[in-house]
């Protein structure tokens, strides 16, 4: 049972995580809608049959069975229609508004999850050399205090970055643009490496 369990998990989640950002999407043109004074005759979330439903200021808010979509139906969005408050009877503008802020919602929702997992996370390092291993080679170039800037034209811009820039290089080298004493600097390094599975890797002699 504990296998079936652990299949099902995954996808569950994934199915949530899909329907979370159709809410968020669907949530943009509800809430744009409302902005602009459209006439929204359906807010869903779920598709098939109805489980649950209620109505309120001339809008219906349905919960149905299955998970997997949702809709926020304004009226004259798929035709003409009489009504003033009408989706096809507003200014372009208007319109463009209401159709983008979907995407736009989805991109806020983006940049609040890596928001979170970045502030979940106890200690965001800073690429600042902070002291050396006793057989280091690297300090024959760097020196603590030294802020990295960039390993081989790539920007660096936490301690996370550093491991990115030294897979550039199979050969040792490397080439730092540093501040130091406040002023920048570009330094030649030559590592010692190490071979993994068949392919050389710099072996990081400093700490950060």
């Amino acid at each position: 049972m504990s296998h079936i369990w652990q299949t099902v998990y995954p996808i569950l989640i994934a199915i949530l995580f899909f329907e979370l950002i159709i809410i968020v999407h669907e949530g943009g043109h509800f809430f744009a809608a409302k902005l602009m004074k459209i006439k929204v005759n359906e807010f869903s979330i779920g598709m098939g049959p109805k489980i649950f439903q209620f109505t309120k200021k001339d809008t219906k808010f349905t919960l149905r069975l299955i998970l997997f979509g949702g809709y926020c139906a304004m009226e004259g969005e798929d035709g003409e229609s009489d009504d003033k408050n009408s989706f096809a009877n507003k200014k372009i503008i208007q319109r463009i508004f209401v159709v983008v802020n979907g995407a736009l919602m989805n991109l806020v929702l983006g940049v609040l999850i890596i928001l979170g997992m970045v502030c979940s996370q106890e200690l965001v390092g800073i690429p600042v050399i902070a002291d050396f291993d006793k057989d280091a080679v690297s300090n024959a170039y760097l020196q603590e205090g030294d802020r990295i800037l960039a390993i081989d034209g790539m920007r660096v811009y936490t301690t996370t970055d550093i491991s990115t820039g030294f897979s550039r290089s199979e050969d040792g080298n490397a080439e730092f643009l540093i501040k130091r004493d406040g002023k920048t600097k570009t330094v030649n390094v030559k590592f010692n490496t190490q071979k993994i599975d068949g392919k050389n890797y710099i072996d990081m002699d400093f700490y950060l």
